[in-house]
């Protein structure tokens, strides 16, 4: 499930994929997974991203339709959390900081 803005931020950025990925400690091949919905971001990657890219965590997510809130999945500690409301990751982004 793609739930992340990411193409559009990195844009803005004028960041590439590669570049992207590499300031995140990450491999291209992860990013690109994370991007096109195949993986789930750890916690503190969507932190480090949100930092790379100037945002708050919550503008790393996609809205569903008709409404403002995201929904999708992110893995903290090992453990996998449905998402379905930008206090569910503000939520989970304090409890990975612990």
């Amino acid at each position: 499930m793609d739930i992340l803005n990411l193409k559009p931020l990195m844009d803005k950025k004028g960041l590439t994929g590669k570049d992207f990925a590499e300031e995140l400690g990450i491999s291209p091949v992860a990013l690109s997974n994370i991007m096109q919905g195949n993986s789930f971001p750890r916690a503190n990657v969507l932190m480090k991203m949100a930092e790379v890219l100037n945002v708050e965590v919550r503008d790393l997510f996609k809205t569903g339709k008709g409404n403002n809130e995201p929904h999708g999945y992110i893995k903290v500690n090992g453990v996998v959390h449905e998402v379905s409301s930008f206090a569910d990751i503000e939520q989970l982004m304090e409890s990975a900081k612990e």
